[in-house]
C-alpha cells in the first residue's frame, strides 16, 4: 500500500506532461520543414543583370511558385535558376505565369528533393489569425553585409491577417502586417500550422522623391507604411494549378482555430478541461495520502533490550548481561489506515489513467481530422437526408463524370446520367474557356461519393460587353476595330492577359453585328472575317499562357467561320485559308495530335505553298515524332530567313519553349537550338563555335544532309577538291542511311585568332539496306574564321585513321 500512495504524484506528474504536450502536437509542421520548402529565385536579363526573389515547393518537389514580377525576365529570354545552396543552382522554365494575378508556376530541370507545402484555402482562413513570412529579403542578402554562403539561409517574421481585400483587377489578397520586403515576393505566407494561405506579393509602395549619394533627387517606390503588405489568396493559384493539371494537397482548419463546424476546438477544450480534472483529484489524494495518519513512532529507550549470547563471542561476561524482566513488553499499536483515503487514491490512479487514454485517443482524433488530401482538392458537397440516414453500407457509390467545356444544360444530363443531380451554379468571369461553359466542378472527375448527391459548377460569364447592343449597332466595325488594335498594341507588349481581354470584347462584339439580321450581307461579311482574325490573335495569346486547349478550340471555331465564309464566295484571298491551317496545326501539335496537326499542315498547304513558318511546324512535327534528319534540314533551311521582320531563328527557339511547356521531351530540341541555330550557351565564344561546327557537319552526316555537311566546309565551288568530295558523300549519302553517328573524341588546337587544328575520332553506325556496318574515323581538320553560314569552317582535311 506504501507503493500505492505515491502513484498519484506520478500521476500528476503524467497529465500535466500531458497537458503541455497537446497543445504543442497541434503544430502541423516544424519551421524547419517551412524554410525547407522555400526557395531562392534569379531571373537575368541578357545584359548580365539579375533580380532574386522568393519561391516554394509544390507538386511532387517537381514545381516551384513564385511572382510573374519575378520571373518577368524570361519574357525576353533572361535565364531563371533556383538556388538551393551557393553550389547547388538549377535552372527552371516559366511554364505558366500571369501578370493580373502576378502568379507563376516554375518547372525545373529535375527534383528538388525539398518537401512540398500543403495549402489551406481562404474559406478556413480568419482576420486575427498569426501568419509567418519567408522568403530572401533584399537587405537581409546583401553580401557586402553578409557572408555569400549564407545567403539561402530563409529569413522568417511574423504577423498576422488585417483583413481579406481585392486588388482592382478582381485578384482575391490578404492584408498582413507581417514586413514583406523586396525579396520576399513569391514567397509563401504560412499559418501556424504550416500550410501556406497565400503568396507574398508587396508591401505597399508609392512614388517618392529620394536623394541619392550625388545628391540629386530621383523617384523611387518607397514604402506607404510599416505595417502593410499583401498576399495573394492561395486560392487563386490553386484554380491554375487544376488547368495545368500539376497536383497539390490541401487542408482544413487546424485544430488551434475555430474549424468551419466548431467541432476540433470545443473537442479539443473538452479534452483540456478532462485533464485538469484529472489533475485536481490525483493532487487532492496525493495530499491526503501524505496526512500524519501512519504507524506510530515508537520510542526506543523504553524497550527492553536482549542481548543475544553466541559462542562466536568469547569476551562476554555473565555479570554485564542485564536481567530480562518477566513482564510482557506492550508495544504502541499502530493508527489504523482509513479505509476511505485508500479508495480516493485508487479513484484518482484510475481516473488520471482514464482520463489520460481519452486524451490520447482525442489527440489521435484531431491528427486524423487533420489528414490532408492529395491531389487537386476539392469541396465535396454534404449529401442529402435520406442518404445520411441511410445504415453504413447501404448507401450506394457512384462515379463522378467529367463536366469541364459542358454547358449547364450537358452538365445537368451528365450528372442525371450517372445517378447525380446538379447542384449550385454559379457564373464567373473567365479568359480563356467559352462563354457558359463550365470551368470547375465541386467534386473532382472520377471520385465516388454518394448516389444523388448534388454537384455543383462554376460557369464562364466570359467578359462583359464594353457597350450595349444600341451603341454597338450604331458604331458598328469602328468600334471592333478600336478594341481590336488596342488589344494588338499590348500584345506587342506582350500584356498577355490585357490583350486578351480586349480581344475577347472585340470579338464578341463581331460576333453579335456578323450574327444579326439587321444588317447588310457587306457588314456580315466584315465582321465575320473580323472574328476570324481576331480568334486567331487569341489563340496565339493562350498559347503564350500556357493554355493550348483553350487556344485549339478558338482556331477550330475561326476555320469555321472561314470555311463558311470561302462556301460563300465572302473570302477574297486563299492564303488567309492556309494561315488558318498552319495556325490549327500548330495547335494541334502543342495538344500532342501530330497526326491531325500534319493533316492541316497539308491543306494549309495547298492554300499557301513555300511558306517558311508552315516548313518551321513541318519541321517541329517531323522532330517530336521521331524523324530526326528531315527535320534537321527543314530547321537548316529556314533558320535565316526573315517573316514580317523576325527571323525564324528565334521563332523556332520561342517554339521550342511551347512545346517543352507541352510536355514534350527537349533532347532532340537542344541539338537543334544548339548545333544548328547557334543559341547555346557558348555562342560566339571561339573555342565553342569550333565545336559547334564539328557537332553540325556530324548531325549532318547522321541526317544525310549532303548541303548540310557541305556548309561546314570553306572551299570553292567550282575547286577540284569541292566538287571530289561532293561527289563522294552525294554517293555515301545516296547509298546507306546512317543510324548513329557520334563524336567520340576532340582535341581542339587554337594556332592563332582566326586558324585552329582539330583531331576528331567519329563512330558510324549505317546500312546500305542488307547489311549493317559500324566503325571509327579520325580526322584532322584546320578551321579558319569566316563570313560563312556557320563562324568556323573547314579549310583543310584529311582522314588520320579509319
Amino acid at each position: 500500500m506504501k507503493k500505492l500512495r505515491c502513484l498519484p504524484s506520478f500521476t500528476v506528474i503524467f497529465l500535466l506532461f500531458m497537458s503541455v504536450l497537446l497543445p504543442v502536437s497541434s503544430f502541423a509542421k516544424s519551421t524547419d520543414e517551412m524554410q525547407e520548402s522555400t526557395v531562392l529565385i534569379t531571373c537575368g536579363d541578357l545584359k548580365g543583370s539579375y533580380g532574386m526573389g522568393t519561391g516554394f515547393v509544390i507538386g511532387h518537389s517537381d514545381h516551384v511558385v513564385t511572382n510573374h514580377h519575378v520571373v518577368a525576365c524570361a519574357e525576353q529570354g533572361g535565364p531563371v535558376n533556383i538556388v538551393l545552396d551557393i553550389n547547388n543552382i538549377i535552372p527552371a522554365d516559366v511554364i505558366w505565369s500571369s501578370s493580373i494575378k502576378d502568379l507563376a508556376v516554375l518547372k525545373p530541370e529535375k527534383r528538388l528533393n525539398r518537401p512540398a507545402v500543403t495549402f489551406t484555402r481562404s474559406k478556413d482562413v480568419k482576420v486575427a489569425d498569426r501568419v509567418y513570412v519567408m522568403g530572401f529579403p533584399g537587405a537581409a542578402i546583401d553580401q557586402r553585409l553578409i557572408d555569400p554562403s549564407t545567403i539561402t539561409t530563409v529569413k522568417v517574421s511574423q504577423g498576422i491577417i488585417s483583413a481579406k481585400v481585392k486588388s482592382k483587377d478582381g485578384v482575391d489578397l490578404y492584408q498582413t502586417d507581417a514586413p514583406i520586403n523586396p525579396g520576399n515576393s513569391g514567397g509563401p505566407l504560412f499559418t501556424e500550422n504550416g500550410s501556406v494561405i497565400g503568396i507574398n506579393s508587396a508591401a505597399s509602395l508609392v512614388a517618392g522623391v529620394v536623394l541619392g549619394e550625388d545628391g540629386k533627387g530621383k523617384t523611387e517606390r518607397i514604402r506607404l507604411g510599416d505595417n502593410i503588405g499583401w498576399s495573394i489568396q492561395a486560392d487563386e493559384l490553386l484554380e491554375e494549378l487544376d488547368r495545368l493539371g500539376i497536383k497539390y494537397k490541401t487542408e482544413g482548419r487546424q485544430v488551434k482555430k475555430e474549424s468551419t463546424d466548431g467541432t476540433p476546438i470545443l473537442f479539443y477544450s473538452a479534452m483540456i478541461g478532462l485533464g485538469v480534472l484529472a489533475v485536481s483529484l490525483a493532487a487532492l489524494a496525493l495530499f491526503l495520502t501524505i496526512r500524519k495518519k501512519g504507524r506510530a513512532a515508537v520510542n526506543v529507550e523504553h524497550l527492553p533490550i536482549k542481548v543475544s549470547l553466541s559462542k562466536e563471542n568469547p569476551d562476554w561476561h555473565q555479570e554485564d548481561v542485564e536481567t530480562v524482566t518477566s513482564e510482557p513488553t506492550i508495544l504502541p499499536k499502530p493508527a489504523p489506515i482509513k479505509k476511505k483515503d485508500t479508495w480516493i487514491v485508487v479513484l484518482a490512479i484510475l481516473s488520471g489513467l482514464t482520463i489520460s487514454i481519452f486524451l490520447l485517443l482525442g489527440f489521435l482524433y484531431v491528427i486524423g481530422s487533420l489528414a490532408s488530401s492529395d491531389g487537386n482538392a476539392k469541396p465535396v458537397n454534404v449529401v442529402n437526408n435520406d442518404q445520411k440516414n441511410k445504415p453504413i453500407g447501404q448507401s450506394v457509390q457512384v462515379t463522378v463524370p467529367l463536366l469541364y467545356d459542358l454547358t449547364e444544360e450537358e452538365a445537368k444530363i451528365a450528372l442525371e446520367k450517372a445517378g447525380l443531380k446538379l447542384g449550385k451554379v454559379v457564373p464567373q468571369k473567365d479568359l480563356l474557356s467559352k462563354k457558359e461553359h463550365v470551368i470547375k466542378q465541386s467534386v473532382d472527375y472520377e471520385s465516388k461519393i454518394a448516389k444523388n448527391t448534388a454537384v455543383d459548377i462554376i460557369i464562364s460569364s466570359g467578359v462583359a460587353l464594353p457597350v450595349d447592343a444600341n451603341t454597338l449597332q450604331q458604331q458598328g466595325i469602328t468600334i471592333i476595330n478600336q478594341y481590336w488594335d488596342q488589344a494588338d498594341d499590348l500584345f506587342k507588349q506582350r500584356k498577355w492577359e490585357a490583350a486578351l481581354e480586349l480581344y475577347i470584347q472585340a470579338r464578341d462584339m463581331a460576333n453579335i453585328l456578323g450574327n444579326s439580321e439587321k444588317n447588310d450581307m457587306n457588314l456580315i461579311a466584315k465582321t465575320r472575317y473580323a472574328e476570324v482574325r481576331i480568334a486567331d490573335s487569341m489563340a496565339m495569346v493562350k498559347i503564350e499562357l500556357g493554355h493550348p486547349y483553350h487556344a485549339l478550340q478558338d482556331m477550330e471555331d475561326s476555320m469555321k467561320i472561314l470555311t463558311e465564309l470561302k462556301d460563300k464566295n465572302q473570302l477574297t484571298n486563299d492564303k488567309e485559308l492556309g494561315t488558318a491551317y498552319g495556325n490549327l496545326a500548330w495547335c494541334q501539335l502543342l495538344n500532342h495530335m501530330p497526326d491531325d496537326a500534319l493533316k492541316s499542315l497539308q491543306l494549309a498547304e495547298e492554300y499557301h505553298p513555300k511558306s517558311p513558318l508552315l516548313e518551321i511546324t513541318l519541321a517541329h512535327i517531323k522532330l517530336v515524332t521521331n524523324h530526326f534528319g528531315e527535320a534537321f534540314v527543314l530547321y537548316r533551311e529556314n533558320k535565316d530567313l526573315n517573316q514580317s521582320g523576325v527571323k525564324l531563328s528565334n521563332v523556332i527557339a520561342d517554339d521550342f519553349s511551347k512545346l517543352k511547356k507541352a510536355g514534350f521531351p527537349d533532347d532532340k530540341m537542344i541539338i537543334i537550338h544548339d548545333v544548328v541555330l547557334g543559341k547555346g550557351k557558348g555562342a560566339g565564344i571561339d573555342f565553342e563555335e569550333i565545336k559547334r561546327t564539328i557537332y553540325f557537319q556530324t548531325y549532318a552526316e547522321l541526317a544525310g544532309d549532303l548541303e548540310g555537311y557541305m556548309s561546314t566546309f570553306h572551299l570553292d565551288k567550282g575547286s577540284a577538291q569541292y566538287k571530289a568530295l561532293y561527289n563522294n558523300y552525294k554517293k555515301l549519302f545516296t547509298t546507306y542511311t546512317f543510324k548513329e553517328a557520334k563524336v567520340e573524341d576532340m582535341d581542339i588546337t587554337q594556332e592563332s585568332d582566326d586558324e585552329a587544328a582539330v583531331e576528331v575520332t567519329k563512330s558510324f553506325e549505317y546500312t546500305d539496306r542488307t547489311k549493317e556496318y559500324e566503325e571509327d574515323v579520325t580526322y584532322q581538320f584546320t578551321l579558319n574564321k569566316t563570313n560563312g553560314p556557320l563562324p568556323w569552317q573547314i579549310t583543310k582535311f584529311e582522314v588520320k585513321k579509319n
